[in-house]
């Protein structure tokens, strides 16, 4: 007999509005910062996701890329010591969602029977997922770095550097949540017939790698050089 699947009753896999994927300013077009202060408006800036807090590690690492534009902000302000607690309790909590290794993910998908149980579909596909939200981020934190290498060689202000990083980080977001919805909804529609086969789930997994590798390539090359150009106005 076909199993039937049947939607978990604690988990809710309703694709939700984009409004409610990411809480926050996160999307806001001005920098999360006082300049009369210098202090960084940190209670409102976070996008916490809301997909069952499934993509820890990328969620981890995007507030991980928060925090280092934010101690650039503070970095004359906050002692080292403090610095360094901060970034080692950082590398601890990221260390620690490392739920799945490649290899362990590799072997379950190779495991799977002719048909796929809700349960595997749901692991699998959020473990790949986050991994791959993971290669997004850090590319943002790669194009934050050579940012912040530029300013500092053509002695270009902070203010002036997180207000053009912001423009940047607005749209990375922005595009993030789409896909992320987009995804998200793709994936539920596994979910509308009585089963799903393997080759189906592997087809899914297979155009969701194909479609992340095309929007971190296309975001990379818009505002590696939108940056870097704006930033050149300001060189002194």
């Amino acid at each position: 007999n076909i199993q039937r699947f049947i939607l978990p009753q604690k988990k809710s896999y309703s694709l939700l509005p984009l409004s409610k994927i990411y809480s926050g300013r996160g999307l806001v077009e001005k920098p999360p910062t006082h300049w009369k202060t210098g202090k960084w408006s940190d209670d409102k800036t976070s996008p916490s996701s809301k997909l069952g807090g499934n993509f820890d590690k990328s969620n981890e690492l995007l507030d991980r890329l928060r925090y280092t534009v934010k101690n650039y902000i503070n970095k004359d302000t906050i002692s080292e010591k403090r610095r360094e607690k901060k970034e080692n309790a950082f590398n601890e909590n990221y260390e620690s969602n490392l739920k799945l290794s490649e290899a362990e993910l590799k072997k379950k998908v190779d495991d799977l029977y002719f048909f796929v149980t809700i349960k595997d579909m749901h692991d699998i596909w959020y473990h790949i997922y986050d991994r791959r939200r993971c290669v997004y981020i850090e590319m943002m934190k790669k194009i934050w770095d050579k940012c912040v290498e530029f300013a500092e060689k053509k002695n270009i202000s902070k203010k002036i550097l997180i207000k053009t990083w912001w423009s940047a980080y607005s749209d990375f977001m922005v595009e993030l949540q789409k896909f992320d919805a987009d995804s998200l909804s793709n994936f539920i529609d596994l979910f509308k017939g009585k089963s799903c086969t393997r080759y189906k789930f592997i087809e899914l997994l297979n155009k969701n790698k194909s479609d992340w590798k095309e929007i971190t390539e296309k975001m990379k090359n818009k505002w590696k050089k939108q940056l870097h150009t704006k930033l050149k106005h300001h060189a002194k």
